[in-house]
């Protein structure tokens, strides 16, 4: 019937803004005989526009209404186009648990769609940093523990490191060539960012047609302000985080365009630490350069993040940033006081000119009374009623003397 691209992450390679720019363009992909349905579903913390989310309710499809809309949501859509573009990064991590893609597999075969795997591919050690770095920020998680207690207790255990191992388990079900494999780096995006990389991945060109996402998603903070964050963490022993601090230090650093997120020259790997992470799985790397990106040479990751130093903790450049966010609070404090005083002075000019009308009106309303009362009581006074209350009262007295 059609093809599904079905989108599966992996998280932290720009999955949020992918998703924002396929939402945005979807009149232009559907003139290209292309659909990114909206799903009529709400799942909680989840995004509208991840709409493959409801593939996660694989173990209970048997109950689970989202499950079962989902693929006949998918199978109208192939009644207008051809192909359906599908994404939830969240695929990722639950695809290893057992019957995953058993599920999914029978489940698009049921409405005869063919399936085509898109995942990127993010440097493990790029990608713990950026985790560890995200559940610093995050008001949920709040982070406490430092990043080589992180890396030390493993807590990124639930996270498929071994690419080789997890996308060989996806193509025992769809097939090898059935998976289009992407690496999460700006020199190995066909056409230099990800927008076009991902469109050349489902068949498509980026044209100025487009609409591209004016914000960047999810940027990630500087080590000294995670640092900042990750001390505030402590401060809230037992209890959630205000996402107020997360907000204080965002606006401080700027919410940064695409095009101008901020390159990290710093690292939270010491040499030692990275090389330790990263051997467990430089074979398993190499073989997906060969097997799955087609790099005869086998590598699979360009970017050379050895050469960034480890970030230490520096008093001064705390001491900067710690400046720089209460200042940027401070304007921000002031501009919203400004625009909130501005908004009350309104209110009451509003206020007082209702005021003034209600009282116009509640003296309309009383010189009409007036009026009436006095028209009621000329009438009561005239020829005609002085002569209807003498036959009135002859009436009575005359009722009176035969009742006698």
């Amino acid at each position: 019937m059609g093809t599904v691209y079905l989108h599966i992450g992996m998280p932290k390679t720009g999955t949020s803004a992918l998703q924002m720019f396929l939402a945005q363009n979807q009149q232009l992909l559907n003139q290209k005989g292309f659909s990114y349905p909206d799903m009529p579903f709400s799942f909680q913390n989840v995004g509208q526009r991840r709409n493959a989310h409801f593939l996660t309710l694989w173990e209970h499809k048997d109950d689970a209404k989202e499950w079962q809309q989902g693929f006949v949501i998918v199978r109208e859509e192939f009644r207008s186009y051809d192909k359906v573009i599908l994404s939830d990064e969240n695929i990722w991590s639950r695809q290893r648990l057992d019957d995953f893609w058993e599920s999914v597999t029978e489940g698009f075969s049921q409405i005869g769609a063919d399936i085509r795997v898109i995942v990127y591919l993010r440097s493990q050690d790029d990608q713990v940093e950026s985790n560890w770095n995200q559940k610093v920020k995050d008001k949920k998680t709040r982070m406490q523990i430092s990043f080589e207690q992180f890396m030390e207790e493993e807590r990124y255990y639930y996270m498929p490191f071994d690419y080789k191992s997890a996308l060989d388990r996806i193509a025992s079900y769809v097939g090898k060539d059935n998976i289009i494999v992407r690496v999460y780096e700006k020199q190995q995006f066909l056409g230099g960012n990800i927008f076009s990389d991902f469109l050349s991945a489902v068949g498509l060109e980026l044209t100025d047609d487009y609409e591209l996402p004016e914000y960047a998603a999810n940027v990630r903070l500087p080590n000294s302000a995670v640092e900042i964050k990750r001390l505030i963490n402590s401060a809230y022993e037992g209890e959630e985080v205000p996402d107020f601090y997360r907000e204080v230090i965002s606006r401080a650093f700027g919410m940064k365009t695409i095009q101008e997120a901020p390159e990290h020259d710093t690292s939270m790997f010491s040499p030692v630490m990275r090389e330790k992470f990263m051997s467990k799985y430089a074979a398993g790397n190499a073989a997906v350069a060969r097997e799955y990106v087609h790099h005869a040479d086998g590598i699979l990751f360009q970017n050379n993040l050895t050469q960034k130093k480890q970030w230490k903790m520096d008093d001064h450049e705390i001491l900067m940033d710690m400046i720089r966010i209460f200042a940027a609070e401070g304007v921000y404090q002031y501009n919203r006081a400004t625009r909130l005083k501005a908004r009350l002075i309104k209110l009451e000019k509003q206020t007082a000119a209702e005021r003034d009308r209600d009282r116009k009106t509640i003296e309309a309303l009383k010189e009409r009374a007036d009026k009436t009362e006095n028209e009621v009581k000329q009438m009561y006074n005239s020829a005609i009623f002085r002569w209807y209350r003498k036959l009135r009262d002859k009436r009575d007295k005359k009722e009176d003397n035969n009742e006698q």
